[in-house]
């Protein structure tokens, strides 16, 4: 019993549990869709974590912000991607913060410092993992929501060794079996990585089709295998850097479309229209890219978002 999407996974967890059936269930889904209870898991597990606290009520909402000092991040403790997650800087942002948000349950942080990062993967059935991967943005994805940012982000060759083992510790403390995952992680200017947040489903967006032209191998595919024979078959050997570069329509960029297909023709995989559900995030044009070098990945995804000087 599995889907694609976060929108299914508690859905999911009530037919597995109503006809028996292993993987997430009503006893453990909440772990996994609650941010809050997402940092419990980490603690347990020896990892650090960003101080929050469901606040309830203003009064609690000041007590901890007394506790932490602004700026603060609050963000729906069930929640996918950015959508109605706020920064609060000034005591202005916070009552406009208590009078905007939705009728819901949020769950206020103390804003990390950092470089947003990912691990990203495919467990087996005992757990192992049989697929790995990490990407960077070029900004966070709650300033590319909130503020409209072009957002870029790229999938190097290797995965740093202290990723990896973090990413690791949280997929054991999760006990994820037979699954995708996509993890958040800070890395801070001391070097230091923060556990985020755990999604258990593919990345959203392209990045499953960036994985496939990095690696030249089909993710699909793979996880259909280790779900119905047990076995991971793909040699995986990453010959590619692959970057995703999006456009926003209102914005009057110096090369044309036309312009960048034919500057970057060698690069470019594929392009296309994001859907509107994604488009908030992701921009409203897509280009992916690969090489075996990043550096002109990074150049064209600049190039292909620099602006006409006013």
């Amino acid at each position: 019993m599995d889907s694609l999407n976060e929108h299914w996974l508690e859905t999911e967890a009530r037919l597995r549990s109503d006809f028996n059936i292993k993987g997430i269930n009503n006893n453990t889904i909440g772990a996994i869709k609650r941010k809050s209870l997402m940092k419990s898991r980490f603690l347990g597990a020896g990892l650090s974590a960003a101080r929050g606290k469901v606040c309830k009520t203003p009064a609690q909402l000041r007590r901890f912000v007394d506790e932490v000092g602004l700026p603060v991040v609050a963000k729906p403790d069930v929640g996918v991607g950015a959508a109605r997650t706020y920064k609060l800087e000034t005591d202005a942002d916070v009552a406009h913060y208590l009078t905007d948000k939705p009728a819901t349950d949020y769950i206020v942080e103390e804003f990390v410092r950092g470089e947003l990062i990912t691990y990203d993967g495919l467990t087996g059935r005992a757990g192992e993992i049989v697929f790995d991967s990490t990407f960077h943005y070029s900004s966070g994805v709650m300033e590319a929501v909130n503020q409209s940012l072009d957002l870029w982000y790229w999938i190097p060759r290797a995965i740093p060794a202290d990723v990896q083992e973090v990413g690791r510790a949280m997929a054991r403390a999760f006990d994820l079996r037979e699954r995708p995952f996509h993890f958040e992680i800070f890395r801070t200017a001391d070097d230091r990585l923060i556990p985020l947040e755990v999604n258990m489903r593919p990345p959203g967006g392209w990045t499953v089709d960036m994985f496939n032209y990095a690696n030249d191998f089909d993710l699909y595919r793979e996880w259909a295998n280790v779900v119905v024979n047990g076995r991971f078959d793909a040699i995986i050997t990453r010959p590619y850097n692959v970057v995703y570069a999006s456009r926003r329509d209102f914005r009057n960029y110096a090369m044309s479309h036309e312009e960048v297909m034919r500057e970057f023709a060698g690069l470019i995989v594929k392009d296309a229209r994001m859907e509107r559900v994604i488009a908030t995030a992701m921009g409203d044009h897509g280009y992916v890219m690969r090489h075996p070098e990043p550096e002109p990945l990074i150049d064209a995804a600049k190039r292909i978002q620099a602006v006409r000087p006013d």
